[in-house]
């Protein structure tokens, strides 16, 4: 059903026949997605488990009846043999990538999340994760013990992260990754750099100067981007107005965003027009 791209969003996803599974990480099958609030999946029973790590915008996951929010810069596992149903909300948008690990070699690296049930954790960047999937949607092309061997590790990679992210304290963060993950979760409301370097306990000035220093941009900037980034996939993969779009993503008014989305993108937004 979701194996192109259709009026829910937009796909990739590949699995791969392996010539022996022994003694490898192996996967039932991964990708990407990019959907709208047609996109819905519900199983009575997850056979391999599931990944996910949320791009943009925000997906919903519900597990044995219990709902949980998939925003940016999240990652979640479901152990299987559990119910499970997600989907994008109303009226949103979801990207992500997601994996099915399969086998022995797999179960036994999760095990010590899969004790845990169902977990969800803040994540500094999607980027590592993103990369391997794209590798591996490669990878799959193509059939020989030595595709075989270059797939599983890039799943041991995967994995491995996995097990670091899910287990790892907030208190590892840097100030940065700590102050992206706020904005991150709040770049949609009144969110500046006073509340999140309260939020963090620092003041104002070392929040700005670490961010700086650590990325190279102000947090202003970042938030700025955050909210761009976002405002443009809605313009692409909806419906919605330009007000309706920059009420969403945090924007002052439509000509807020049209400003600087224009200042942005070096572009205005196609949907311009409906933005009353």
């Amino acid at each position: 059903m979701y194996g192109k791209d259709g009026d829910f969003g937009l796909v990739k996803v590949k699995s791969h026949s392996f010539i022996s599974e022994e003694n490898l990480f192996t996967f039932s099958n991964c990708g990407w997605h990019k959907c709208n609030e047609k996109y819905r999946i519900d199983r009575d029973k997850e056979t391999y488990g599931i990944i996910f790590v949320t791009v943009q915008g925000e997906g919903a996951l519900e597990v044995d009846g219990t709902r949980y929010r998939l925003k940016k810069n999240t990652i979640a596992f479901v152990p299987k043999g559990k119910r499970v149903c997600y989907y994008t909300p109303k009226e949103g948008l979801w990207e992500f990538y997601w994996l099915h690990p399969k086998g022995k070699m797999c179960d036994v690296l999760l095990a010590e999340i899969e004790i845990r049930g169902v977990f969800i954790n803040k994540i500094a960047a999607t980027k590592n994760y993103c990369d391997i999937i794209e590798d591996i949607l490669k990878l799959s092309d193509s059939r020989s013990v030595k595709t075989d061997i270059e797939i599983s590790m890039k799943i041991a990679e995967f994995l491995h992260l996995c097990r670091i992210d899910l287990l790892i304290k907030e208190d590892v963060l840097s100030i940065s990754e700590r102050a992206m993950a706020y904005i991150s979760e709040h770049k949609n409301e009144n969110v500046t750099v006073e509340s999140c370097a309260r939020a963090l306990f620092i003041s104002p000035s070392h929040l700005i100067r670490e961010f700086k220093k650590e990325k190279g941009i102000t947090p202003h900037k970042y938030l700025m981007d955050e909210r761009l980034k976002e405002a443009d996939m809605f313009l692409s993969l909806s419906t919605l107005s330009v007000k309706q779009v920059a009420f969403l993503t945090g924007f002052s008014s439509s000509a807020h965003l049209i400003t600087a989305y224009k200042k942005h993108f070096g572009r205005t937004p196609k949907k311009e027009s409906k933005n009353t």
